[in-house]
């Protein structure tokens, strides 16, 4: 119901979005907050048995 910004993207856009922040070395703040939603995003996922990030 209320997931956060990234509970509405689809699983593959979030796998995708995952890796890629897994990747960055010198991130600004503003993409810090985007991967911290997406990291915790894929742990809720993966809490409802969504294993889509892993």
């Amino acid at each position: 119901m209320f997931g956060g910004p990234a509970a509405d993207i689809p699983d593959g856009d979030l796998r995708s979005k995952w890796r890629e922040c897994k990747t960055i070395s010198n991130p600004s703040r503003t993409k810090v907050m985007a991967c911290e939603n997406y990291t915790r995003e894929c742990d809720r996922r993966k809490r409802n048995g969504n294993f889509a990030c892993y």
